[in-house]
């Protein structure tokens, strides 16, 4: 990837995502400089977002649900290309999901 800015290779990667994956303008917490949620427009992800940032030339990534169940870290490399990294974190942020919402609904 030659795109720099941060939120500009988040976009890119979002855009391959599908389910209408885009950066939270206003995230439901106060997040750290560099740091962006991304929350979907469809249904389905209701109530699961990912948390990410651009570092030393790697997207760091992670999972939650409800903001309080988090999945585990991924740290692909950003020389992969946006078409890769969104496979990649379909397979293993994304795919997830599922087990995260088991793991809330057993706290009850």
């Amino acid at each position: 990837m030659k795109i720099t800015n941060a939120v500009d290779i988040i976009n890119e990667i979002c855009s391959h995502l599908g389910d209408g994956w885009v950066i939270n303008e206003k995230p439901d917490v106060e997040l750290i400089t560099g740091y962006y949620q991304l929350i979907s427009a469809v249904d389905k992800n209701k109530d699961f977002s990912m948390y990410c940032c651009v570092n030393n030339g790697r997207l760091h990534i992670r999972g939650f649900v409800f903001n309080d169940v988090s999945g585990d870290n991924f740290t692909p490399a950003l020389n992969k290309g946006a078409l890769k990294l969104a496979e990649y974190i379909r397979k293993n942020v994304i795919s997830q999901k599922n087990y995260l919402f088991s793991i809330f609904n057993n706290r009850k």
